[in-house]
């Protein structure tokens, strides 16, 4: 399966044992492959309907690669509009 490949790919890359912040990244970035992956998952008969249009795979892989980066350029760009405003964060000593 897809998503512990590219997990295990993703942590191997990490050094050592990860912190709690290293922990917080996998989970999201698992949860963002979970994700992704239902999304295509449920627009199976989508896509076989581009393919009775004359859609070849490589044309329907770009489309669904340029939405999801979309979405990623859309939220990020939200997240980084949404934070700008609040001020820095420093723990308490």
């Amino acid at each position: 399966m897809l998503v512990p490949c590219l997990l295990g790919q993703f942590l191997r890359a990490e050094e050592g044992r990860p912190g709690p912040q290293q922990r917080l990244e996998h989970r999201e970035l698992l949860h963002r492959q979970v994700l992704t992956l239902a999304s295509v998952a449920r627009r199976v008969r989508e896509f076989g309907s581009l393919k009775a249009l004359g859609w070849q795979d490589r044309r329907i892989t770009v489309q669904v690669l340029a939405e999801i980066v979309t979405v990623g350029i859309a939220g990020t760009l939200a997240g980084v509009v949404s934070a700008a405003p609040a001020p820095a964060w420093s723990p308490p000593a």
